[in-house]
């Protein structure tokens, strides 16, 4: 009977651990106009968000962005035909917005392809939206759909 108790008792405290240490964070997501993006850049610009994912709605069409103070990194993975397909066209929306693309690689060897945007917050934002806009060829006046990962240490 003590040995069923204790091997009860480690499968209790194996799953506490598991969902204490490798759980997934949990994401908040919304949907808001582009024009109303700007909120969402001060939230990385402040260190509030990790990373911010914008999609299309109703679509599996994203676009990463990371970033801190003045300057944000917008990229697009190389994994799914749809995102392989969309390379040349964002690298194009990239260099007519002045920003020279570059490719670089995910901790497990994923390819993307990415762009630096650097300025004030308004300016930084006006230029991902049209990022946005242009690569994925929605309306200025669109929804995104934006998921913020929460930051760890908030979650536990």
């Amino acid at each position: 009977m003590d040995r069923l108790l204790w091997i009860l008792a480690a499968l209790v405290l194996s799953i506490v651990l598991y969902r204490y240490f490798f759980m997934p964070v949990p994401n908040s997501q919304q949907r808001i106009s582009l024009s109303a993006l700007e909120a969402e850049v001060a939230l990385l610009e402040s260190g509030e968000a990790n990373y911010l994912i914008l999609s299309v709605p109703g679509t599996d069409h994203f676009l990463n962005v990371s970033g801190e103070l003045g300057c944000l990194e917008v990229d697009l993975p190389q994994i799914l035909p749809w995102q392989i397909d969309l390379e040349d066209r964002f690298s194009s929306v990239l260099l007519a917005n002045g920003i020279p693309p570059y490719e670089s690689k995910g901790s497990d060897g994923s390819r993307f392809i990415d762009g630096t945007i650097t300025g004030p917050t308004a300016q930084m934002t006006a230029v991902l939206s049209r990022i946005f806009q242009q690569t994925f060829d929605v309306a200025p006046g669109s929804d995104v759909v934006v998921e913020k990962p929460f930051k760890l240490e908030t979650y536990q």
